[in-house]
């Protein structure tokens, strides 16, 4: 399937994933304390944007990119 809406794999989208990093990217916006831990963990840019955000989602699923755990998911 080439629609990213409907890519699963396990259960997750990648539309859910996109979702989830738009979320923690609202909640560094906010200062909230869960999200600045996550997003620190993985990344350290100084004005974060949603291509960092989807970067901590790979990362937290065991991808190095955002790039690699998309294209995972497409050939699933």
């Amino acid at each position: 399937m080439t629609d990213s809406t409907r890519t699963e794999h396990d259960g997750v989208t990648l539309a859910s994933l996109e979702k989830e990093a738009a979320s923690l990217l609202r909640g560094i916006r906010k200062g909230e304390p869960e999200a600045l831990a996550r997003f620190y963990a993985f990344a350290d840019s100084a004005e974060p944007a949603l291509p960092d955000a989807l970067h901590v989602v790979a990362r937290e699923r065991g991808f190095d990119t955002w790039a690699r755990l998309k294209r995972r998911m497409e050939s699933a």
